[in-house]
């Protein structure tokens, strides 16, 4: 059951890669049918910890977003990450001048809190994203979000430096509550097992779209083998499944 809450009168001025595919997961039912008192709270929980997040997302506060990340998450930070990649996204967006939540949405699995930022140049979406224990799992900026080719190579190059980070970065909301950066990193070292080290990117190809799902194909040049990477991604251009065929060509 998904339950929404839009909200624009709320605001705050402010002076893997996997050898098997990877899915959107399994929808968790609930039992039973939150009353409306349970919904209320959470819908109020969420936008408590949303304040606090973009209160210290403004100020660079390092501390305060470490402590409402999901554990799994927090422990691949360290502060000093966490503030350069804040630094570059604030840099992306301008001055943060206020922000107003416009939006609560509940589904199974993840709820999302669509924030709107108000810098000089107009105002700009950022998505916040929650597991079901009200733990951040990651946000995104998806006015800014480039085009599947450049997420596609992103992603890979990404893996290549070994930037777990910056490689869920470009998961979809549902995986980003389901796989972390310890994961990914660990999924990459298992396919290097098989086709020696990363050497480049021969070509991206987008294989086209589909029922909003757009299909690219990463050539890739490893020591011991030529692999092709399909990766797919939804319409906010955000990887949603990927994939490696069993067996790579030998070099």
């Amino acid at each position: 059951m998904n339950r929404s809450l839009r909200l624009g009168s709320l605001g705050c001025a402010a002076a893997v890669l996997l050898s098997a595919p990877w899915h959107g997961g399994t929808a968790i039912a609930s039992a039973q049918t939150p009353s409306a008192a349970e919904t209320i709270r959470s819908f109020s929980q969420l936008a408590q910890r949303t304040f606090t997040f973009m209160e210290a997302f403004r100020n660079s506060n390092t501390a305060s977003i470490l402590s409402l990340l999901e554990p799994q998450l927090a422990k691949a930070l360290t502060p000093q990450a966490l503030r350069a990649r804040i630094r570059e996204d604030l840099t992306k967006v301008g001055a943060l001048q206020g922000f107003s939540i416009s939006s609560i949405d509940q589904g199974p699995g993840l709820d999302t809190v669509t924030v709107l930022l108000q810098t000089p140049t107009g105002q700009t979406v950022l998505r916040l994203l929650f597991n079901q224990t009200f733990q951040i799992v990651g946000y995104d900026l998806p006015d800014l979000t480039e085009s599947p080719e450049q997420v596609a190579g992103d992603f890979v190059q990404a893996l290549a430096n070994k930037q777990a980070l910056e490689a869920r970065s470009l998961l979809s909301p549902f995986l980003k509550t389901e796989i972390f950066p310890q994961q990914i990193e660990q999924r990459w070292q298992a396919l290097q097992q098989r086709t020696g080290t990363f050497r480049q990117i021969i070509r991206i190809e987008n294989a086209g779209s589909e029922n909003g799902i757009t299909l690219l194909l990463v050539e890739i040049r490893f020591s011991q083998a030529t692999d092709t990477l399909f990766v797919s991604l939804d319409s906010d251009n955000r990887i949603t499944n990927v994939d490696f065929p069993e067996s790579p060509r030998t070099n």
